[in-house]
């Protein structure tokens, strides 16, 4: 069987995955698409609820600040889940970075607005917001 193209893989996922948190999960995945780095890669499954670990370390939880900064835990491969807590403890840079380096992905994906729509829904419901400023919507 022929190696598809992204653009095979994407009309096809768009055609055959109505879910759309489940269709980024398989696009963003990194047997599809290389990030460029493994932070990134692991925010993206963070947010998306991968359950599978998609980079070592993994992030475990996540939050944005009160001063729009990225704070969260890693997991390492065979850690004792019990010992990753949610709150702060790895500094993972600014909430602005990170959406920024997102809209770059999601362009370069070829993202529709449907689905950065799933993917900002995915992360308001699993990054834990401090900040009174940061929202998620700009990526909208």
């Amino acid at each position: 069987m022929a190696k598809m193209t992204y653009d095979e893989v994407l009309a096809k996922a768009r055609k055959d995955q109505p879910d759309l948190v489940e269709r980024l999960k398989m696009l963003c995945s990194p047997r599809i698409v290389k990030t460029g780095t493994g932070q990134l890669t692991a925010m993206l499954a963070y947010c998306l609820g991968v359950d599978e670990a998609w980079t070592d370390p993994s992030i475990v939880s996540l939050s944005v600040t009160s001063d729009n900064f990225l704070m969260g835990r890693k997991s390492y491969a065979g850690d004792d889940e019990e010992a990753c807590y949610e709150g702060g403890g790895d500094f993972f840079g600014s909430a602005a970075d990170l959406t920024e380096n997102l809209k770059g992905f999601f362009k370069f994906m070829q993202f529709n607005e449907e689905e950065i729509r799933a993917f900002v829904e995915a992360a308001k419901s699993r990054v834990r917001n401090w900040s009174e400023t940061f929202s998620w919507d700009v990526l909208l």
